[in-house]
């Protein structure tokens, strides 16, 4: 499965957005992504970051708590999961 795009929703999601892009980068895979800071969790309000493959459109494929993950380790978790998607 080829990514056009990953959408990174939350007030937390700037860093976990440039550290995957930065590592898209230097994979050579041209993905667009893209982060709408402005979106509340209604569930956990600002600590979580919600992961769109392409647009918000529906439910999101992953939520990051980022009370309980830091940037990298979220980071990790979006790009396994990637990897994943990509064998399948």
């Amino acid at each position: 499965m080829r990514l056009a795009r990953l959408t990174f929703a939350g007030i937390h999601a700037s860093t976990i957005a440039a550290l995957v892009e930065a590592e898209l980068d230097a994979r050579g895979q041209r993905v667009d992504v893209v982060e709408l800071p402005a979106l509340t969790h209604r569930f956990g309000g600002e600590r979580l970051v919600e992961v769109h493959i392409d647009d918000p459109t529906g439910r999101p494929e992953l939520v990051i708590d980022t009370d309980k993950e830091d940037a990298v380790d979220a980071a990790e978790k979006v790009l396994a999961f990637i990897d994943g998607h990509s064998l399948a």
